[in-house]
């Protein structure tokens, strides 16, 4: 276990150009959602055009008409760090969980996720989509990767899990404005796949902590959302 974490770290700092190493797995799929010249939050490219991130990145509980998927711009990573070129949203979806008033905040954050479909695919000499992966993938350990605002550059780290429960994961991670929607992902034979998307956070203690909507449980809802909304456009 410690020798697949060194040499997943190592090639998670190859990314950002700190080491060569010929296994890096490519995390440029991991990019910047925001609006207009304003950073936002972070998402993953899991498809050719399809971003996944937080859902109060992209709709306020308050008023869910505020944005349209047009107002969004999703910037992959690239090889040097930085946010890279713009694609923009075209149409938008949250799990309709999230939306539902009166919810307490263990009930809204295990269903806080959001996809942004692009106007156009990332080509794939830009980013790799990295695919959702199951829970039970993470076992002890996984990786957040995130950026802090549009002038940021990209950064991860190891995080341990500290529980699930209904959808909530929590993370031994101290997160930051602009670090939602960030994926919390594993890397196996090379190959990341995101496992929760960062919400919110928390203390239990001194020990910071991130809370995470796991996606074994909230993506079919988030999908089906989706499909409703292509529809309506139709």
């Amino acid at each position: 276990m410690f020798r697949f974490l060194v040499s997943a770290a190592i090639a998670l700092l190859a990314l950002l150009g700190a080491v060569e190493a010929e296994d890096a797995p490519d995390l440029r799929a991991i990019g910047l959602v925001g609006i207009g010249t304003r950073g936002g939050c972070t998402g993953t490219l899991i498809e050719p055009d399809l971003v996944l991130t937080a859902a109060h990145c992209l709709v306020s509980k308050e008023d869910p008409r505020k944005h349209k998927a047009t107002d969004f711009h999703f910037h992959p990573t690239t090889r040097t760090g930085q946010p890279g070129e713009a694609f923009r949203g075209k149409t938008m979806a949250v799990h309709p969980v999230y939306l539902l008033p009166g919810l307490s905040d263990d009930r809204r954050i295990p269903r806080d996720l959001g996809l942004l479909r692009l106007e156009r695919p990332v080509p794939a000499a830009l980013a790799t989509p990295i695919p959702p992966g199951g829970v039970a993938l993470y076992h002890d350990r996984g990786f957040i990767m995130s950026f802090r605002g549009a002038q940021s550059a990209a950064r991860q780290r190891i995080c341990q899990p500290f529980g699930l429960k209904d959808g909530l994961l929590m993370l031994g991670c101290e997160v930051r404005s602009g670090e939602s929607g960030s994926p919390f992902f594993v890397v196996q034979d090379g190959q990341p796949a995101v496992v929760s998307v960062v919400s919110s956070r928390t203390n239990s203690g001194r020990q910071p902590l991130a809370l995470t909507a796991e996606l074994t449980s909230g993506l079919p809802g988030l999908l089906e959302a989706l499909r409703n909304a292509a529809e309506t456009l139709e």
